[in-house]
């Protein structure tokens, strides 16, 4: 019966659960992680793809372990010595987690980002990936010199990714270009498009104090849309997917989604694509997801650009992307060659990345339990062990 340290365990306790002593009480089915929620490389911080969330307990266990080294001195523990001895205890193990060794680790899985650049150019460790099949080649051969039983394990995902970087811009009246995740944001989506804005019927300006918009809801928000344009529709009252599917039935070349404008619904959220029923797709016209100050602008030039007759406002979107429906990625598994098969100890950290080499998101975490694994070689484990590095975490799966 599979287990997983308990979340909130104290370093001495998640060590004794992973030594041969027997533990005193069954652990529960928390999940202990070893994941840095953002993505850094020497100081560069990328946005998350969709979202943000704060770090895990693991994090925090990552660091005790790190910060309860003994420095090297004098005296100290060496990292050949903790190679050959049996690290079966929470005084044995704690202080052969050393800081050189784990920095040995980021370094190669630095140096795979950047000798891996994704469609962008550049450096990657993301799922689906050269750069990311190279660090479960690492991790998998590390394992294996330790003397664990390692499995590849395959499946397959919807790859998306981008090649260069999306762009928006307002060609006329007032001509700028949108600065990306802050005035705007892709869709999963993929094309180019140049032409005029239209709004879809339904948009409630000046907003109401809670949501009451449904634009772009029905085919009927389209009447009257000239085939080609680019539909300008705000956000509410349906799925973001919904929105486009009518919209691009009706003829539209590209979609501006902009957030509502009521309390807490200014600000730029990036939608993801699914239809009436839920199902997630990737659109086949560019989709721009903006703030409501953006929508309200070319909202209102669209209005004075009607009245005054004169030209209507042109915009521009491009976002080009690779898309595989069926792209193959790996989990790492490794098992202790002994320990009670019945009652397994389980540590996990995500290998991939996001947007880049991924230092803290998670090459940190997957370093960390990779040279407890081997700090942990020579132990004979009451429980077995189950080290676990998994794909596609900053996808969702």
């Amino acid at each position: 019966m599979p287990f997983k340290i308990a979340t909130g365990a104290s370093v001495e306790a998640s060590a004794q659960a992973l030594s041969s002593a027997p533990l005193p009480f069954r652990p529960d089915s928390r999940s202990v992680r070893g994941a840095g929620r953002r993505h850094a490389t020497r100081g560069e911080f990328m946005p998350r793809r969709k979202r943000w969330r704060g770090p895990r307990p693991w994090v925090v266990l990552c660091f005790a372990v790190v910060g309860l080294v003994i420095p090297t001195q004098a005296g100290a523990i060496t990292s050949a010595q903790c190679d050959t001895q049996v690290n079966d205890t929470p005084s044995k193990l704690v202080p052969c987690i050393q800081t050189d060794d784990l920095w040995q680790h980021m370094q190669a899985f630095q140096a795979i980002a950047d000798a891996n650049p994704g469609p962008d150019g550049m450096p990657s460790r993301n799922s689906g990936e050269p750069g990311y099949r190279a660090s479960v080649d690492y991790v998998a051969s590390a394992m294996r010199a330790a003397g664990y039983n390692v499995t590849i394990q395959q499946y397959t995902f919807p790859y998306y990714a981008y090649v260069g970087i999306p762009s928006f811009r307002e060609i006329s009246p007032t001509a700028q270009t949108y600065s990306l995740l802050s005035d705007w944001g892709a869709g999963e989506s993929r094309g180019a498009a140049t032409a005029a804005i239209q709004p879809a019927r339904g948009i409630v300006l000046p907003p109401t104090p809670t949501s009451t918009s449904t634009s772009g809801c029905t085919a009927g928000d389209f009447a009257g849309f000239v085939s080609g344009r680019i539909a300008l529709i705000q956000r509410g009252g349906c799925n973001f997917g919904v929105k486009v599917l009518n919209a691009q039935a009706a003829g539209a070349s590209g979609v501006v989604i902009f957030n509502e404008g009521n309390p807490g619904r200014t600000d730029l959220l990036i939608g993801s694509l699914a239809d009436a029923a839920g199902n997630s797709f990737i659109g086949t016209i560019p989709v721009a997801f903006t703030t409501f100050a953006v929508g309200q602008s070319l909202f209102n030039q669209y209005q004075q650009a009607v009245q005054a007759g004169t030209p209507l406002p042109m915009t521009s979107i491009s976002i080009n992307a690779i898309v595989d429906l069926n792209r193959p990625d790996w989990n790492v598994i490794a098992d202790s060659k002994g320990g009670d098969k019945n009652h397994v100890v389980v540590v996990d950290a995500h290998l991939d990345a996001i947007y880049g080499a991924g230092m803290l998101d998670n090459a940190s975490g997957s370093a960390t339990i990779l040279d407890i694994a081997q700090k942990m070689k020579n132990v004979t484990p009451l429980n077995k062990l189950r080290f676990v590095w998994f794909g596609g975490e900053e996808l969702g799966l």
